[in-house]
């Protein structure tokens, strides 16, 4: 399957639904640097549930273990390095729940570019279209 990720963003905005470690909209309260965000993507491609493909795409998605998508989602803010995700897993049918810490040395500001990645073992890599977040 092939991975075409989108991060959920608000209508006729590019700001993306976040919520803040402290469980504020980041859309009304700027996020700390070195705080985790939370924010939802679709078009993952692939799911594994424990070592197994998951197939299920309409159902309800299982809890535990997550189902997570096969390759490595990376979280870059502003034009940083990507990093991981420190959690990314299915959470409804189609939608993908992805945590990120904001490295300290990301920009601040009212739209702080973000973008999710897919490291795939062979290029090219998939990229989401650029949405923001606030980080003060």
């Amino acid at each position: 399957m092939t991975e075409a990720p989108g991060i959920f963003t608000y209508p006729n905005s590019q700001q993306a639904v976040a919520v803040n470690q402290d469980f504020s909209y980041n859309q009304d309260t700027p996020a700390a640097p070195g705080s985790y965000i939370t924010f939802y993507i679709t078009g993952a491609g692939g799911l594994l549930y424990g070592n197994q493909y998951y197939t299920d795409i309409g159902g309800v998605p299982p809890a535990s273990p997550w189902a997570t998508p096969q390759i490595p989602v990376l979280v870059q803010f502003g034009n940083g390095t990507p990093a991981p995700a420190s959690f990314a897993g299915l959470t409804f049918a189609g939608v993908v729940q992805v945590n990120a810490q904001i490295p300290a040395s990301a920009p601040t500001g009212n739209a702080v570019p973000i973008q999710v990645l897919f490291d795939n073992l062979a290029p090219p890599n998939a990229s989401s279209p650029v949405a923001t977040i606030r980080i003060q």
